[in-house]
């Protein structure tokens, strides 16, 4: 299977070409799980790749782990448990995270879906511990794109209905803040920026409640939030609806 010639199939107008892609794709998950996922991962931090192909690549991975059906869910959360070895899960992982800092806002984006998916599963087990920390180094001194991308996956990961996942924020809360404060402060110049982690802020309010029960904690979130007002930037609005 060339997967270049696959992915770019299935954003074809073409119906026929359309379909026949999408079905490559969903045989190639079924035979080998670990294959498809790295090679998608693969293509989605490949800066060399077509923004077409990336952007399918970005496409099938978020199919590969979102379903409707809670039984189908459950099924491909335990392919990635029971199935995969930790040497394949440590290279997905590590390319989602790469594609983090791509210039492709596109890219940066599906691999903040794909970073949040891998969370809903991995978190509640006590896995992938330094996900958060890393994050919160992202924000701390990446680039642009990196901070933009990171705090919308922190949004991502705190916006999932995932029960398991919600019960197991609460330990991250610091992190979560942290990260999400870092972002929106008035020092940060990129808007975008500023407007990710007002976002993020937005979608983590309930795990980060019992920081607000501290006066100095609460007092210089809400400064933080009251400066982005001044200076315009959309993500407030988010704050103030779940505060």
């Amino acid at each position: 299977m060339d997967v270049n010639q696959v992915l770019a199939g299935t954003l074809s107008t073409d119906a026929a070409t359309r379909q026949s892609a999408e079905q490559q794709l969903l045989h190639a998950a079924e035979v080998d799980f670990a294959t498809y996922l790295t090679t998608l991962a693969g293509e989605l931090a490949n800066e060399a790749a077509s923004p077409t192909v990336r952007i399918a690549a970005g496409i099938a991975l978020k199919n590969a782990f979102t379903f409707r059906e809670l039984d189908r869910l459950r099924e491909v959360q335990g392919r990635w448990v029971h199935q995969l070895g930790p040497e394949v899960k440590k290279t997905v992982k590590e390319l989602a995270l790469k594609t983090l800092k791509s210039n492709d806002a596109r890219a940066g984006q599906s691999a903040a879906q794909l970073i949040a998916a891998i969370a809903a599963i991995e978190l509640p087990r006590n896995e992938w511990p330094e996900l958060m920390d890393t994050l919160v180094k992202n924000v701390n001194s990446g680039s642009d794109h990196m901070k933009q991308a990171s705090l919308t996956t922190i949004g991502f990961i705190c916006e999932s209905d995932e029960p398991e996942l919600r019960d197991s924020l609460s330990a991250h809360s610091n992190a979560i803040l942290t990260a999400v404060v870092q972002g929106a402060r008035r020092e940060e110049t990129n808007p975008d920026v500023r407007n990710a982690a007002l976002t993020a802020l937005g979608d983590a309010m309930e795990f980060v409640r019992s920081n607000f029960e501290n006066d100095g904690e609460r007092n210089y979130i809400m400064q933080v939030v009251c400066e982005a007002t001044q200076a315009k930037i959309r993500g407030y609005k988010a704050v103030l609806l779940a505060a």
